[in-house]
């Protein structure tokens, strides 16, 4: 979601516009010296947990929101779920203009059939039902965000905003992938990368069953996994109780994002759910063929031609077959110039998208 702010708010150009963020928390904001040499104002509230103080986070919320109604002709939401709808509720009290509630996930994050789940999913469905109240717009990530996050009367309304990127920074470069490859001596091995939080909703488990498998069929292989999280322990404890530890490599938070992609033969992406997930954009920009749960990519989200879709409900044995038979037909990875046609024809080219946000913010 950070990214998806920051590819588009340091792209609309307008002289008209300018955007501000709130910080709830009392640690710096993704990309926060980013958007501060952009000529944001970033506004912290240290807001403290409502449990556990809810006079102060409402005295808090209050005083803020009286100030700054007078100040912004609209408020944009970017949220993942309706759990708390606090904020938008002070947005409405303090008569913003403008109140835009921007859905960018699909489902509950927290793991199914638990208490917090079910207490969750019990405050988003509630929420959901009153929160035509005090929006004024509704913008989606996807259709499947849309329907998780708003009603029919609302979905009538809702303008859909793809996550849309820059390809260029991404496209397959063969020097930083043979650097990547020479650094973990990777060799000529068939390298399976995965980029995303270590958590629950990511569903890196069952990447592991589908890499164990897999090496049964090629034992010429690597599985890397781009990012950190709470799972990060259980994930190894489990590479180990496999016995694909020495084949797994835990790569962290990376910068160089590209150049992990270029490293990659293919990304597997076998999320539970998404709104929209920018890694598998990212990923195509770089012309990698994708596995991917048939549920997490809508069609209109599939930009090149060697992206393949397999049900959760599939064995991992053939996920396995299935990133063999990619290995089989030589990669077959997409070029540069062909991505970056894909990306303008598809309408994910963040140069274009951000030009029709900019038309969005400045109807009113």
């Amino acid at each position: 979601m950070e990214k998806f702010l920051l590819n588009y708010v340091t792209r609309i150009q307008s002289s008209n516009l300018k955007f501000d963020f709130i910080n709830i928390y009392d640690k710096d904001l993704a990309f926060n010296d980013t958007l501060i040499k952009k000529g944001c104002n970033v506004l912290n509230l240290n807001l403290p947990q409502r449990k556990k103080d809810p006079i102060r986070y409402n005295k808090i919320l209050d005083d803020f929101f009286k100030k700054v109604s007078k100040e912004y002709d609209c408020i944009w939401f970017n949220l993942i779920d309706l759990i708390n709808i606090d904020p938008v509720k002070k947005a409405k009290k303090y008569n913003f203009k403008r109140i835009i509630i921007h859905a960018h996930n699909s489902q509950i994050m927290d793991e199914k059939k638990t208490l917090k789940y079910i207490n969750h999913f019990i405050q988003h469905n509630l929420n959901k039902m009153k929160i035509f109240k005090f929006a004024t717009d509704f913008w989606a990530c996807s259709a499947n965000a849309a329907k998780f996050f708003f009603n029919d009367k609302e979905l009538e309304k809702v303008k859909i905003i793809k996550n849309a990127i820059n390809p260029i920074p991404f496209q397959y470069n063969l020097q930083k992938r043979k650097s990547i490859r020479n650094k973990l001596s990777l060799k000529d091995n068939f390298v399976i990368g995965n980029v995303g939080r270590l958590q629950h909703q990511k569903n890196q488990e069952f990447a592991l069953d589908i890499f164990k498998e897999y090496l049964s069929i090629n034992s010429n292989a690597n599985l890397i996994l781009v990012g950190q999280g709470e799972n990060y322990k259980s994930l190894k404890r489990m590479a180990k109780e496999l016995k694909i530890d020495k084949k797994v490599i835990f790569a962290g938070v990376q910068t160089n994002i590209s150049a992990w992609y270029s490293a990659f033969d293919i990304f597997l992406f076998p999320s539970l759910f998404e709104g929209l997930s920018v890694a598998s954009l990212e990923a195509q920009a770089n012309g990698l063929p994708i596995l991917a749960n048939n549920s997490i990519m809508p069609k209109n989200s599939i930009i090149n031609d060697n992206v393949e879709l397999l049900s959760l409900k599939v064995p991992a044995k053939i996920w396995a077959q299935k990133l063999e038979e990619f290995r089989l037909d030589g990669n077959i990875r997409v070029g540069n110039k062909q991505v970056y046609n894909n990306f303008i024809n598809s309408g994910y080219d963040i140069n274009s998208a951000s030009k029709k946000l900019e038309k969005y913010f400045l109807i009113y």
